[in-house]
């Protein structure tokens, strides 16, 4: 690897590097030398100049290599590359913190979703940090103090899609996490970490999208430790109403005490809500009936319907153990939906173009019951719209009887009208072959089955 960083902006070596990574999915082991360090140093240099190129993929290389050098050498759980100070020189914060600078520019006039290598190098980017967290605590202070910040901001970008926003989430918290209660004492003594908590509260009210709402509130605790949030909690929010009931959250009852505090914000914001949760009475993936995380202060089993991610989340029990597990069934995902009152409930079905995965398993087809006293038909216009609503539910079935079978029958009733007009015109068919090849006659005493065989349904029309 040190020897492909050399000719790396060099005709092919970059590719040489994504080959070398990929191959067999194997991470080559690296051993720390003064020449991989100068070399390493060398390359993130020059890197710099990809960016403005917009060569995303080259930088992600990069940041690939610098995650497999910390990860590689571990000496009692620390990587020498951190130790000699690759994370802790200032060139290598400087690169690390401007790259990241660039690419959240970039993020905002580019869409993400539209340029997979962008996305791709921010993903690199929060799995960068994750590993420097992991491989030392040196390593971890340093980018606590200068990268936790940006991270921040990302996350509060309002023109940035849903799902890189639950990666810059997820990436924030976890760093959280890492960092001891001691070193969490003084986030409020800086003036920078109290405006960002502020403008997390702000994203808070304005997100539409539940579980961003739930990883938002979650980094608001993570930051500020039970006695500041008190303290603090009036200045993030002006509705007093809400200010005492975020202070109702118990870190040890997050997730409950949570649904508590977003049901009643939501509903608060009048005609700027952006998230409709309701009670379910049952919810089916395909045929299999999926249940409720099993928290005994978990009461109601909650489907929320996001305007600002276009989508329909909600979390159920996880095979794995204490675990949530989370579902999203996004507007794009989704063929078509459908909605009618049956035996006193409201059952909502929706069809997926792309299944859902439920446990690891896929689903095409959700079923959720709901009682007739909500109004979810207009919420679930806002979310999935207009366009994809099936209005005649009584041939809802046959519509999602599959594609193919609606080919086979479309052909059947071709094949059905030849052979008619064949029988009434009692005539002799000639096929005219291309030159070399045989000619055909079909005589009219030849019959023909009108069921055509299993093996000439499966043929394309």
């Amino acid at each position: 690897l040190e020897l492909l960083l050399t000719d790396a902006f060099k005709g092919k070596g970059f590719q040489r590097i994504s080959e070398l990574l990929q191959e067999r999915g194997i991470e080559p082991s690296q051993k720390y030398s003064e020449s991989l360090f100068t070399q390493l140093d060398k390359a993130l240099r020059k890197a710099s100049t990809e960016l403005d190129k917009n060569e995303f993929q080259n930088v992600s290389l990069l940041l690939k290599c610098v995650q497999l050098y910390l990860k590689s050498d571990l000496q009692e759980g620390t990587s020498l590359f951190i130790e000699q100070g690759l994370i802790l020189t200032d060139s290598f914060n400087f690169y690390l913190v401007s790259w990241f600078e660039r690419a959240r520019t970039f993020v905002i006039l580019i869409d993400a979703n539209e340029n997979k290598f962008l996305m791709l190098l921010l993903e690199d980017f929060f799995d960068t940090a994750l590993v420097i967290c992991r491989c030392s605590n040196e390593g971890k202070k340093k980018l606590v103090n200068l990268f936790l910040l940006e991270l921040g901001h990302l996350v509060t970008e309002e023109n940035i899609c849903c799902a890189l926003r639950q990666e810059a989430l997820r990436t924030l918290n976890s760093i959280l996490d890492s960092v001891p209660r001691e070193e969490r004492k003084k986030f409020p003594l800086s003036e920078e970490m109290c405006s960002l908590t502020k403008d997390l509260a702000k994203t808070v009210l304005e997100v539409g999208d539940y579980d961003l709402q739930v990883a938002l509130s979650e980094a608001l605790c993570r930051l500020m430790t039970k006695k500041w949030r008190d303290d603090l909690v009036h200045h993030w929010f002006e509705d007093s109403y809400l200010a005492e009931a975020f202070k109702e959250i118990k870190d040890r009852e997050f997730e409950t005490d949570c649904r508590k505090f977003l049901n009643q914000l939501n509903e608060r914001l009048g005609d700027e809500r952006r998230v409709y949760s309701f009670p379910c009475i049952s919810a089916f993936a395909d045929m299999k009936e999926v249940k409720k995380p099993s928290d005994e202060k978990l009461e109601e089993f909650w489907v929320d319907f996001n305007t600002g991610s276009q989508s329909v989340t909600f979390y159920v029990d996880s095979n794995e153990g204490a675990l949530w597990d989370s579902v999203r069934l996004s507007k794009e995902a989704v063929s078509n939906y459908s909605l009618k009152e049956e035996d006193g409930e409201k059952i909502v079905k929706i069809y997926m173009k792309f299944p859902a995965i439920f446990n690891q398993i896929e689903a095409t087809k959700i079923k959720i019951s709901f009682s007739t006293e909500f109004d979810i038909l207009s919420i679930l216009r806002k979310v999935l719209g207009d366009e994809k609503m099936m209005i005649n539910v009584a041939e809802e079935e046959s519509v999602h009887a599959g594609k193919q079978a609606r080919q086979n029958e479309a052909g059947d009733m071709v094949e059905a009208l030849l052979l008619w007009t064949l029988k009434q015109k009692q005539i002799e068919c000639l096929i005219v072959a291309p030159e070399g090849e045989a000619v055909v006659f079909l005589p009219p005493s030849a019959k023909k089955s009108k069921t055509p065989s299993p093996r000439m349904k499966a043929q394309p029309r």
